[in-house]
């Protein structure tokens, strides 16, 4: 095993230990597709998942995310979305999050009802942390 190996292994047995330890997920720079398998059985010997990133179908290089078993990370999620509405929460003049709502294929299309939904919830949840 030569060393450029060795060194892309402990790579990413450190980014699989992080997402582990910090609880988020971790991403390579591109990498041969081939290289999936080995770093996938690093990640569960961490107790991380690990999933290839790639443009297409049959790509040759991808990108790998390493993240705690507990966050799915699935093909669903590399679709896009069509449409959103977001809105910020405001708690005591301060802005403490926000409140997305997406919308999955074309059809999905937010209207007023939508928007005024979304103000709702984020004044609700703006005087719920005031609280």
């Amino acid at each position: 095993m030569t060393d450029a190996v060795q060194q892309l292994k402990a790579h990413w047995n450190d980014l699989a230990n992080r997402c582990v330890r910090d609880n988020r997920p971790y991403f390579t720079d591109f990498l041969p597709a081939e290289d999936t398998a080995m770093a996938e059985a690093i990640a569960n010997t961490a107790g991380a998942v690990c999933t290839a990133w790639g443009g297409t179908e049959n790509t040759t290089r991808v990108i790998l995310c390493f993240a705690p078993d507990f966050i799915p990370v699935t093909q669903e999620q590399r679709e896009p979305l069509y449409s959103q509405i977001m809105q910020t929460i405001i708690s005591a003049g301060d802005a403490v999050g926000s409140v997305l709502l997406l919308g999955k294929n074309e059809r999905d299309v937010m209207g007023e009802s939508e928007k005024m939904l979304i103000k709702t919830a984020t004044g609700f949840l703006g005087r719920q942390m005031e609280q």
